[in-house]
């Protein structure tokens, strides 16, 4: 193993770290045994514009930064607000990891998404949460799926 990132919930999120956590990371050494520590944060989309949790000052000083859209902390929407606030995640430079991405209960235009992730150096996270065994479990292994071919589509291209 050559790295590992560190990473934890943001704050909005019920029991996620409290913003001083983030800021904290800087007391593990950058290396132990040889292997590199990345310091990071899963930040919560907070809104239809893509607003997050944490403040940018903490952001700046992370290694990898996560985005996920979580329900407790995220007013929901349909396709369309959903893929406003991911094409602000997409968008924004602090933000490196769409993660949670295919969960049918978030759905958004994959496509569209992908296409500027792909332009912006960004990761789309496709195994996720969302694909344990639920009521809605072939929903989200179809968006999982149908995001994953898209994806690899486009990595030929």
């Amino acid at each position: 193993m050559e790295a590992i990132a560190i990473t934890d919930h943001a704050p909005a999120i019920p029991d996620g770290a409290h913003p001083w956590h983030f800021q904290n990371l800087k007391a593990i050494p950058r290396e132990i045994y040889g292997v590199k520590i990345l310091y990071g944060a899963e930040v919560n989309i907070l809104d239809l514009e893509g607003n997050i949790d944490l403040a940018d000052e903490v952001l700046e000083k992370l290694d990898v930064v996560n985005a996920s859209i979580h329900a407790p902390c995220y007013k929901d929407g349909d396709a369309t607000d959903h893929t406003s606030a991911y094409l602000a995640i997409v968008n924004n430079p602090l933000v490196d990891v769409i993660c949670h991405s295919g969960s049918p209960a978030f759905v958004y235009d994959y496509e569209k998404i992908i296409d500027l992730a792909k332009k912006n150096h960004k990761l789309i996270e496709i195994n996720n949460h969302s694909l344990r065994v639920r009521e809605w479990v072939l929903v989200g292994v179809f968006s999982a799926e149908k995001l994953r071919k898209y994806a690899k589509k486009k990595k030929s291209e």
